[in-house]
């Protein structure tokens, strides 16, 4: 995913004026908002205390998840957070994939 949006900025005249890639760091950055879109580590356990607005979510099958943002997570604060989950169900009935799923 951060390869395509760095691509995206890349090949984009506006989007290069507006915002900073930074490879070795896999982060591009917005000064005048402070905004950034960065790849956090799939270890969901070592990244408690982030605050984002969004979370795009990939395999989450694979990750040890047993909460979302309407249940506890770290950035529940969010006035609208926004997460986007990619999986598939797997074979656990009590699983955060599975719910998200269903």
């Amino acid at each position: 995913m951060f390869n395509v949006a760095a691509h995206m900025v890349a090949l984009s005249p506006v989007l290069s004026k507006r915002l900073r890639v930074v490879e070795h760091a896999a982060r591009i950055g917005e000064e005048k908002t402070n905004s950034v879109h960065q790849v956090v580590t799939a270890d969901a356990l070592g990244n408690l205390g982030s605050n984002p607005s969004c979370v795009i979510f990939d395999e989450v099958l694979t990750q040890p998840v047993t909460y979302g943002p309407r249940c506890g997570s770290t950035w529940a604060p969010r006035v609208q957070p926004l997460l986007l989950a990619a999986t598939a169900a797997g074979n656990d009935p009590t699983s955060f994939a599975k719910s998200e799923h269903d």
